[in-house]
Formats: C-alpha cells, sequence, structure tokens
C-alpha cells in the first residue's frame, strides 16, 4: 500500500491498513504481516499484481513475470491471473515463451524493431512456428545439437566429495567437449554446484581437470578463473555486465590479467580480443564503444558470454543461458554452447528450460537434496521424462 497509506489525522491509520490488507490478499495464501522479502518468487509477483490492482489499476503490465519461476509456481500465477481476469482486470503480457503465449494469452501483438510485426485477434489461431517466424523475421529451424557419448574418455573434469551448505556430491565426470545439464527444484542444489565449483557457495571437495592432479575447490571466482572456470551467473543485471561501461570493456574484464605486464595493459592486444568477441559473439550494435545498458537483454548476454570466453576457459558454467532473451538470439547462444563443446570446451547448463536442455545438452543431472538422484542421456531426455523426474 506504498503511496496509498490511509491516514487518521496526519498519522497512519494501521488498524485499516492491516483489515484492507487482509482482504486484498484473501484467497492468496500471503500473509499480511509477513515481510515482502521474506516471500518466494510467485508470492511476490501476486503481491506486486494486488498492488497495481490496489492503487486503482484495472490493466496490469507483467514484463517477464515468469522468470526464475518453477513449473509448478508458474501453473499457480497463472491460476491466479485467470481469477483476476474473471473479474475484469485486463493483462498485457510480454513474454519471449511462446508457450505461455499460446497457454495464458487472449490475443497476440509481435513487435520487432520497435515495429508492429503481426499477431492475432485470436491466439488459438497461432501456431508456436508461426510466432517464432514473426518474432525473427524470417522462418527458423531450431537448433537441436547433435548429442555424443563420453564414455570411456579420459575425463576433462573430475569432481570428488563436494560437500557444504546442502551440497553433498561423491562423484562427478564430465568429457572433454561434453555439454552437462544441471536441473531440479530451487534449492535442489543444481545452483549451488556451479556456484561452489565458482567459489561463490562455500564448499569443500576436490577438482581435477583433464587428468591433472586434483586441488581443492576454488574459494574465490579469481581462484576459479586461475583455474581455467568461468560461470555466468542468471542475474545479469547484478552479477553479468556492467551496465554504464562500453561493450569492450566489458568484454575485456574478465581476462585482464592475461593482457597486462608490470601493471600496464596491452592496448593493442586488448582491442584484438574486443574486436574478435564482438564479432564472434554477434553482438547487434554499431560497434564496441557503445554502453552495455543500450543493448537488448540477448545482446547483453552476448557480451557476458564474450567475456567469459574470453578467458579462454577449460570448463564454462552458465545458469539459465536463454532466460528472457528472444527466440533468435537463443539460437545463437545455443550455437556459441555448441562451438565451445566441439573445441573440447567442457560445459554445465543450470536450466528450469526443459526445451533448452533438450535441444543442446548430451546428459542431465537431476539434483535433490543437495545431490544427484538421476541421470538421463541420449533418448531418455524429453519434457515429460525431465519433469516426472524433477517433481517426483
Amino acid at each position: 500500500m506504498l503511496g496509498i497509506l490511509p491516514n487518521k489525522k496526519g498519522f497512519i491509520d494501521w488498524k485499516t491498513l492491516r483489515g484492507n490488507a487482509s482482504r486484498m490478499l484473501e484467497g492468496t495464501n500471503i500473509d499480511a504481516k509477513a515481510l515482502a522479502g521474506h516471500l518466494n518468487a510467485v508470492a511476490r509477483r501476486k503481491l506486486n499484481i494486488l498492488r497495481a490492482m490496489f492503487s486503482g489499476g484495472r490493466v496490469i503490465i507483467l514484463d517477464e513475470p515468469t522468470a526464475a519461476l518453477t513449473v509448478a509456481d508458474r501453473r499457480q500465477l497463472f491460476d491466479f491471473m485467470h481469477k483476476l481476469k474473471a473479474t475484469g482486470v485486463t493483462f498485457i503480457f510480454i513474454s519471449h515463451y511462446n508457450d505461455e503465449i499460446l497457454e495464458i494469452c487472449d490475443a497476440v501483438t509481435v513487435l520487432r524493431d520497435g515495429s508492429l510485426a503481426g499477431g492475432s485477434d485470436n491466439v488459438s489461431n497461432m501456431s508456436s512456428e508461426q510466432l517464432t517466424e514473426l518474432v525473427i523475421g524470417r522462418d527458423l529451424a531450431l537448433f537441436q545439437r547433435e548429442r555424443c557419448d563420453y564414455t570411456g574418455q579420459i575425463p576433462a573434469v573430475c569432481l570428488k566429495n563436494i560437500y557444504g551448505k546442502d551440497l553433498a556430491l561423491q562423484q562427478l565426470n564430465i568429457g572433454p567437449g561434453e555439454v552437462i545439464g544441471f536441473t531440479g527444484l530451487p534449492g535442489a542444489g543444481a545452483k549451488e554446484i556451479a556456484r561452489a565449483i565458482f567459489g561463490l557457495h562455500p564448499a569443500k571437495g576436490s577438482i581435477s581437470m583433464h587428468g591433472e592432479d586434483a586441488q581443492a575447490l576454488a574459494t574465490s571466482p579469481h581462484e576459479a578463473f586461475d583455474m581455467g572456470i568461468a560461470y555466468l551467473s542468471d542475474d545479469r543485471r547484478h552479477d553479468g555486465a556492467v551496465g554504464q561501461m562500453s561493450i569492450g570493456s566489458n568484454i575485456a574484464l574478465s581476462s585482464l590479467s592475461q593482457r597486462s605486464k608490470l601493471g600496464f595493459i596491452d592496448q593493442q592486444a586488448e582491442d584484438s580480443v574486443i574486436q574478435h568477441y564482438f564479432n564472434a559473439m554477434g553482438v547487434k550494435a554499431p560497434n564496441a564503444e557503445y554502453a552495455v545498458d543500450t543493448l537488448s537483454g540477448g545482446n547483453q548476454q552476448k557480451v557476458c558470454l564474450g567475456r567469459v570466453l574470453a578467458a579462454k576457459p577449460r570448463l564454462l558454467m552458465v545458469d539459465e543461458p536463454t532466460r528472457g532473451i528472444d527466440i533468435g538470439v537463443k539460437q545463437d547462444v545455443l550455437r556459441i554452447i555448441d562451438e565451445l563443446s566441439r573445441a573440447g570446451v567442457a560445459v554445465i547448463i543450470v536450466s528450469t528450460d526443459m526445451d533448452e536442455l533438450i535441444r543442446v545438452v548430451d546428459r542431465v543431472c537431476i539434483f535433490d537434496q543437495g545431490t544427484v538422484k538421476e541421470t538421463l542421456t541420449g533418448q531418455e531426455i524429453t519434457v515429460d521424462r525431465l519433469r516426472a523426474s524433477v517433481q517426483a
């Protein structure tokens, strides 16, 4: 009720405030006395919608509202939206996920480069393929990486006895060029194990790479980079690109030590690295001098990828690599990952996007209680099998 607090003789009328809040939250399973920061992701989405309604809004704009939500949370949010629609609330639903548009929307409008590209007054007349073609402006064959079997090869990465808060992984080997998926419910360990490998989540354990002697897990990102490990967070805004810096400066950030001597940077070498990854990532900008915060989310993700790849990692970990980016850029990102694997880089993809996992990984590890409860390979990797295993 920020900005519309009820008052009595110049003081906040707490009794009225609590009564209004309780009525608005009725049926949502949200405690009016709970701290907003302690609510889960779907409860915070509901709270934001109700706050907009209470201030008089009858048209609610939702921008990527399912980001960071599980399948179950997304269903809960959609059910909540359907109830509000029945009371006359109108939603403008912005999403890069075709399945969400086709499920929740009545009509669809596609914008491309700031102009109307097409759409339909009846979303049931649209297919996912038609939406994709409108979004990118051409027919797009969705990327499908050819799976490989790395059984019997010397592991590129060997993780052993990783224990920490909510983690208990005995052993996991990753082949050279293998793309392995980590998935599971929030807090199940998929994200935490990747962050532990990169020195961001407290844990003990050992890692060996390409048959080298085992060494303790990194205790900081700097140490992880020195070991040849790179990690791309799912939170681009806070942990990814530095928005007000240029594209080039962002690309160069993670590999400065490779081009510096006695505290001075080899500018010619840096310019060469920047131009190489600016072109290789296919960043849509006139040049590398543009500030990152002027780019779309997809192009920001390409810059972030360029930054970690400039460090020439032997193990790359990417967390939700295509979240919040359009389907055309999504295919570009998946192709970049495929090219890395062909060059022998081991890749870990932490993702809750089932379609993404099906299209790009060789193997999927489903996490529960900090360890791998099931591993799927080859033809076992299907949407139904993944959902059943994650939710079991």
